[in-house]
């Protein structure tokens, strides 16, 4: 049984959802904001996940960043250091949809250098008709490592499941690291 710490950078376009998501995650789903107030630069959330099939705990420290350009050079200096990544997008918008790699690079360039990505692509809003269909998601996401999910975070459904998702991976690539210096030191 383990404890970790993870700082998650949550990035996309304006208006997709993410302080949604961030909310309603960090609330056990009892807070869904009800009116739209755009996030000025980042505002920080946290949220304990634990992994029942290990009992492993991790502590994600959710950086929920403004999806405005005017706020993107303020807000590069809170991404370096970041563990992992979940990149937002709108099922109902298809330009945020095609803004994912755009965010995706943007991220790389600033913090994350040659570490293992972890991360994950969350269409929210699946309550909306949706324009995105989930293989066009899909083929992104594993186009740059990552895995996509679908939710609606004014439904609270399938917030969750991303995030224990991530928690798990960090949890692999903690134990693979802890594995590599017994071997060196074996």
């Amino acid at each position: 049984m383990v404890f970790l710490r993870a700082k998650v950078l949550v990035i996309g376009d304006c208006c997709v959802g993410k302080s949604a998501i961030c909310q309603v995650l960090s609330s056990d789903g009892g807070s869904y904001p009800k009116n739209y107030s755009s996030t000025i630069m980042t505002e920080l959330l946290i949220k304990q996940i634990q992994l029942t099939d290990t009992d492993d705990t991790v502590e994600l420290f959710l950086h929920d960043n403004s999806g405005k350009a005017i706020h993107f050079e303020n807000c590069r200096e809170t991404w370096l250091n970041a563990d992992m990544i979940v990149l937002v997008y709108d099922v109902s918008n298809k330009d945020s949809f095609g803004h994912i790699k755009f965010w995706y690079e943007k991220a790389k360039e600033s913090f994350l250098y040659d570490k293992e990505i972890i991360g994950c692509v969350i269409g929210n809003k699946s309550d909306l008709n949706s324009i995105v269909s989930q293989a066009n998601a899909k083929q992104l996401a594993e186009s740059i490592q990552m895995k996509a999910f679908e939710c609606s975070a004014k439904d609270n459904n399938n917030i969750l499941d991303p995030f224990k998702y991530l928690a798990s991976e960090y949890v692999r690539k903690y134990n693979n690291n802890i594995q590599k210096v017994q071997d060196i030191i074996n």
